[in-house]
């Protein structure tokens, strides 16, 4: 996510300039929140296939790890891994 931020005078006692005399700067701004699921896609597979089953999340600070659940109870994942 991109902001666009214009800078106001330093002092509130200094007069105040035109508009057209202030400096515009862009800059990226992080926000920390909640991972988010970039890539949503249903996948599939036949009961007794092998599948694997991918998630692409991103957030601030970065996830480090995805937790699968199903209906609310977590699955345990260690004997796949």
């Amino acid at each position: 996510m991109s902001f666009f931020l214009s800078p106001l005078p330093a002092k509130p006692l200094e007069p105040l300039r035109p508009l057209s005399d202030l400096e515009s700067r862009s800059m990226r701004v992080y926000m920390r929140g909640a991972p988010v699921v970039v890539e949503a896609a249903e996948q599939f597979g036949m009961e007794g296939d092998d599948v694997k089953v991918e998630c692409m999340v991103e957030g601030m600070p970065r996830p480090d790890r995805v937790e699968w659940a199903k209906g609310r109870r977590p699955l345990n994942t260690s004997k796949w891994n």
